[in-house]
C-alpha cells in the first residue's frame, strides 16, 4: 500500500514526460507529493479502523480522513503555483 506510491508516481512521471514533456510531469509530481499526507491518511486510518470496525465503515471513515487532510494539505497551496486552468505546476 505505502510502498506502491513510489513506483506508481515514478511510472506516471515517466509516462507522462515521454507523452507531454518534462514540465507537465513536474506538474504532476508535484501535486503527488503534495498529496502524500492524504495517501498516508487513508492508509494508517484504514489499517487501524479494519481491525475494529466493518469493512463498508472502514472504508468510508477512512475517505473521510483523508478528505480532511485534503483539506489540511491543499489549503496551504499559494495562487502561483496554479495555473489558469486550475492545474498544480512547478517553475524548472
Amino acid at each position: 500500500t505505502l510502498g506502491a506510491f513510489p513506483t506508481m508516481s515514478t511510472t506516471v512521471a515517466l509516462f507522462l514526460a515521454h507523452r507531454v514533456g518534462v514540465r507537465n510531469a513536474n506538474s504532476v509530481m508535484g501535486g503527488l507529493v503534495r498529496s502524500l499526507p492524504v495517501y498516508l491518511a487513508y492508509c494508517l486510518s484504514f489499517a487501524y479502523l479494519v481491525t475494529h470496525l466493518a469493512l463498508t465503515w472502514s472504508v468510508v471513515l477512512a475517505t473521510a480522513v483523508a478528505l480532511l487532510a485534503a483539506m489540511a494539505t491543499w489549503r496551504r497551496v499559494e495562487r502561483r503555483d496554479i495555473s489558469d486552468n486550475g492545474v498544480l505546476y512547478s517553475e524548472p
